[in-house]
């Protein structure tokens, strides 16, 4: 599936330009392969090499090659990375991305060089705004959370308790799922919460 949507961008990154004047296609994929994020960075890395194995490293005749990028989860390291991917190994697109900080700061240097950005970890719902040049390969958040509140609501749990990050857009569509399926103790878990110490989702 990812690398799936990623082959289906190339069919733009290999429009007239510097793909097409490559044997090669380079891919810069941009992940945290350590640090505290390193897990995503891992299982995304293990994704592509499984779809390279499985259906060959060649498209339109043309060799892919993955140049890999440890980020660190760092998002000034994102942007360095994004940089010399781009000017230095004349990349056809970007890919990647375990979180949001990272995908969001490489945007703007996607839309500078007119290359895709294949989103394949970052959830967060407003990532696609910040590039007519961006596509994602996942589900986001606010979609993970607001299926899970559905779930929960049309199971009759008796006690729910959710953390969110406040000001998220997430946060907004699992109350609502909450809300719409019924659930009287709304007052209850805030009230709960807030002596916990927390605040519930706005």
């Amino acid at each position: 599936m990812l690398l799936g949507v990623l082959a289906a961008s190339l069919g733009f990154a290999v429009a007239p330009g510097r793909a097409q004047e490559q044997e090669i296609i380079r891919i810069g994929l941009i992940l945290p392969m350590t640090g505290p994020e390193a897990a995503t960075g891992e299982q995304i890395d293990n994704a592509v090499r499984l779809y390279l194995e499985q259906n060959g490293d060649t498209i339109d005749g043309r060799k892919i090659e993955i140049v890999l990028r440890d980020d660190r989860a760092v998002p000034d390291e994102t942007r360095q990375a994004a940089k010399e991917l781009i000017a230095d190994d004349k990349v056809a697109l970007l890919a990647g991305f375990g979180t949001s900080p990272a995908a969001a700061i490489a945007a703007p240097l996607a839309t500078e060089a007119a290359i895709p950005q294949v989103v394949m970890g970052a959830g967060t719902s407003l990532i696609t705004d910040r590039s007519p040049f961006i596509v994602r390969s996942g589900g986001t958040l606010a979609q993970s959370a607001a299926t899970l509140a559905h779930w929960a609501a049309g199971h009759e749990l008796k006690k729910v308790a959710i953390l969110i990050a406040a000001r998220k857009r997430c946060a907004r569509r699992v109350r609502q799922a909450f809300q719409g399926g019924g659930r009287r103790d709304r007052r209850r878990m805030e009230s709960a919460i807030v002596r916990a110490g927390l605040r519930t989702a706005a």
